[in-house]
């Protein structure tokens, strides 16, 4: 963001925003000097509710691309965890999986939370130094490889055996996105008590679309 100062146009050279989410206050250095100024961003509602679609957005495209050379900073998504992203991608997974019946959508956000609790439960219980929020935000946003392999399995799912690779493909893509973001260092040797059950929970979530 970039603010102006009298009798200076923007944009400057430097800039840096501080501040609360509705005004926030933005430092530019101009000529030596420092001024100060306050900040509309413009969206309120979307500041009260917390969203910041762009980091959103970028947390999509983490989770979506895992590989390490592609250069995103994929720690975000565990180190700056949201609500609101993870939510949306669990929502639009139940309309995915169950054709609008949505008396059972409430059903998928039980699952989300709860399998969210256990694996940070066990987490913890393993060793490691991670907020429930942080595993909610994860498990959240790592459906979406799962959202992803749904149009191809419509296409293809009178093929019994590329169907299967299709679903084993979409599962471990999901669980790798999860089990790198969550399981970390500390554990040592006990990465896989971690990485087994965050694999079963995708398997679930694909048995919600599946139906089997």
């Amino acid at each position: 963001y970039l603010c102006s100062a009298p009798g200076m146009p923007p944009p400057f050279p430097y800039a840096m925003v501080e501040g609360s989410s509705k005004v926030k206050l933005c430092q530019i250095y101009t000529n030596g000097e420092f001024c100060r100024g306050q900040l509309s961003t413009g969206h309120p509602c979307l500041e009260e509710l917390d969203i910041d679609l762009k980091d959103i957005y970028y947390k999509i495209r983490c989770v979506l691309m895992p590989m390490p050379s592609l250069g995103f900073n994929r720690q975000v998504v565990r180190d700056n965890p949201d609500f609101w992203g993870p939510l949306a991608v669990v929502l639009f997974f139940s309309m995915v999986s169950l054709y609008g019946q949505f008396k059972v959508v409430s059903w998928i956000i039980t699952i989300w939370i709860f399998g969210s609790l256990t694996i940070f439960l066990l987490a913890r219980v393993l060793g490691g130094e991670v907020a429930y929020g942080q595993v909610l935000g994860v498990i959240g946003y790592s459906l979406l490889p799962l959202i992803v392999i749904a149009p191809v399995l419509l296409v293809v799912g009178s093929f019994e055996v590329v169907s299967t690779l299709i679903k084993l493909f979409g599962v471990f893509w999901a669980a790798y996105s999860a089990a790198s973001l969550l399981v970390g260092e500390e554990f040592k040797t006990k990465k896989p008590l971690l990485i087994y059950p965050i694999f079963l929970l995708y398997i679930y979530f694909l048995s919600l679309y599946t139906g089997v």
